[in-house]
């Protein structure tokens, strides 16, 4: 896990990470930064409108199952969902 304590951040920042990850660990990474987070979840991926190069570490993921995730944790709450641009704001209720 994130070797930080329970809310340890009131800003927790995850930019261009959850792509990378499989999807089998996506969940466990999602609880984590949820985990360490006091405040304000912010989370972005790469949209789809980019082409993504095949020789990356890139992985198949489904931005509104990510949204979903969230909103299903009754600990945050969705501020603002940018699914275009697919950023997520969230805040600890």
């Amino acid at each position: 896990g994130i070797p930080f304590p329970n809310r340890f951040f009131d800003v927790t920042l995850c930019n261009f990470v959850l792509m990378f990850i499989e999807d089998s660990k996506r969940e466990y990474v999602l609880d984590e930064l949820m985990r360490t987070t006091n405040r304000f979840l912010i989370i972005e991926t790469n949209p789809k409108k980019y082409e993504v190069k095949k020789k990356t570490f890139h992985k198949e993921y489904n931005f509104k199952e990510i949204v979903k995730y969230i909103e299903k944790s009754s600990d945050f709450e969705l501020l603002q969902v940018r699914e275009y641009y697919e950023k997520i704001t969230a805040r600890r209720k």
